[in-house]
C-alpha cells in the first residue's frame, strides 16, 4: 500500500491510498492535471477534457470509453505516431 499526497493546481491539497508506487503517481498525476471522461446522451459519444498547469485546455469526442482515455493520454504526453492515428479528432484550445 502507497500513501500519496498531491496539490492541486486550485490550491487543494488531497491524500489518497494506493495499491503501489506506480498507482500512486498515476493518481497524482490525474488529480494535478484535471482530466474527465463522460458520456453525452446527445451525441452518443464519449467527451474527454484535460486541463493541464497553465490553464491549456484539451478536449475532443470518442466512440469509445478506452479512446477517450487514449486521447487524454495523448494529450499528456504527444506521439506523433498515434496522432496521425487519431488525426483530426483532436481539437486543442488555450
Amino acid at each position: 500500500m502507497a500513501l500519496w499526497m498531491a496539490e492541486t493546481p486550485d490550491g487543494r491539497t488531497l491524500v489518497g491510498q494506493a495499491r503501489d508506487e506506480l498507482e500512486a503517481r498515476r493518481m497524482i498525476e490525474r488529480e494535478q492535471s484535471r482530466e474527465s471522461v463522460s458520456w453525452n446522451e446527445d451525441r452518443q459519444q464519449w467527451r474527454w477534457t484535460l486541463v493541464v498547469d497553465g490553464g491549456k485546455a484539451h478536449h475532443g469526442w470518442e466512440d469509445t470509453n478506452p479512446k477517450a482515455h487514449l486521447a487524454i493520454a495523448l494529450a499528456k504526453n504527444p506521439n506523433p505516431v498515434a496522432h496521425r492515428l487519431l488525426e483530426g479528432r483532436l481539437r486543442w484550445e488555450k
